[in-house]
């Protein structure tokens, strides 16, 4: 009888075989490095839910839906004219994102933001991140599996936060 491999060598063959397969079938043109980091983004969307329900089988699954999202993104962004940077606005949140609020050059600062995002639920940080990396609300609710309304009301959430925290930042002072 054959060793059965592991369930994280099973997600990465699984994702290898799904990136490789569609760059020949799709004439993609992705170097190495692009095929070997979609796969290892399939391989963390299958390994979580993994680890949330066991099962390979919904594991490969997500990773297909995740696939069809990195198509869809690449597609975007070839068909994206070149932005000159006086065009390029980052998003809002990300300027004003709790980890970089304030802190500056200080690692002291910038430590204690890293700790106040790390204690955010895990739902409100995902989505902050997702936010902070220039994903769209509707990109974000795809991702996460959530809904558009909560995307916004988590993002409602963090903004609220943003604003005590300013109000003890400047009571503070």
């Amino acid at each position: 009888m054959a060793d059965e491999k592991e369930p994280g060598e099973q997600l990465y063959l699984y994702a290898c075989k799904v990136v490789q397969a569609s760059v020949i079938d799709l004439h993609l043109s992705w170097d190495e490095s692009a095929i070997e980091d979609h796969a290892q983004e399939l391989v963390l969307a299958g390994w979580q839910v993994f680890a949330d329900t066991g099962s390979l089988g919904n594991a490969f699954h997500r990773m297909r839906d995740r696939f069809k999202n990195i198509l869809r993104d690449d597609e975007k962004e070839t068909q994206r004219e070149p932005e000159t940077e006086a065009d390029f606005e980052a998003p809002a949140l990300h300027q004003t994102s709790i980890i970089e609020q304030d802190a500056g050059d200080n690692p002291t600062l910038l430590a204690e933001r890293h700790e106040e995002v790390a204690n955010l639920d895990r739902r409100l940080r995902d989505v902050i991140l997702l936010k902070g990396a220039g994903f769209t609300n509707r990109e974000i609710a795809d991702e996460l599996e959530i809904g558009l309304r909560t995307v916004e009301r988590e993002l409602a959430k963090f903004r609220e936060l943003q604003e005590r925290n300013q109000e003890n930042t400047d009571d503070d002072n």
